[in-house]
């Protein structure tokens, strides 16, 4: 469970970075355009419409499957099986669990605005790439 976990971990991270610098300048925290804007859709981008989350999901599927697995500090330490353990880990769990529903209801609203500045170009992007997160499924 652990490598499994590593490897989720690793995959997500290289994502994450190949859509950091395919984005370049562009990449923000926020949810925004900028003035010179234009629609990235190469690399990463034309696989999945929203990439980013894609490895960020894996990362927050690694984590848990690193972190709960035998053999892992918390399990080892004795940290899970304590009183304060047994309160902060499945908080722990379930905030990396969450990440991903919100990211679901963010893509919905990164395509909106992407498709009022880009319009016909984000439209046919969007054709190419159908898939949101999940190449294939979603």
């Amino acid at each position: 469970m652990f490598i499994t976990g590593w490897v989720f971990a690793c995959a997500g991270g290289f994502i994450r970075v190949a859509c950091h610098r395919a984005l370049g300048r562009f990449f923000t925290w926020d949810l925004s355009v900028q003035k010179d804007h234009t629609l990235i859709t190469s690399g990463p981008y034309s696989v999945v419409r929203h990439p980013g989350y894609t490895g960020l999901s894996l990362i927050a599927m690694g984590n848990i499957l690193c972190s709960c697995s035998a053999g892992s500090y918390w399990t080892e330490s004795g940290f899970s099986g304590s009183t304060f353990g047994r309160l902060f880990v499945p908080a722990w769990v379930l905030y990396w669990v969450v990440i991903p529903f919100f990211l679901c209801a963010r893509v919905n609203e990164e395509d909106r605005v992407l498709r009022e500045k880009f319009g016909g170009e984000w439209d046919a992007w969007a054709r190419r790439t159908k898939y949101k997160l999940i190449p294939f499924v979603y």
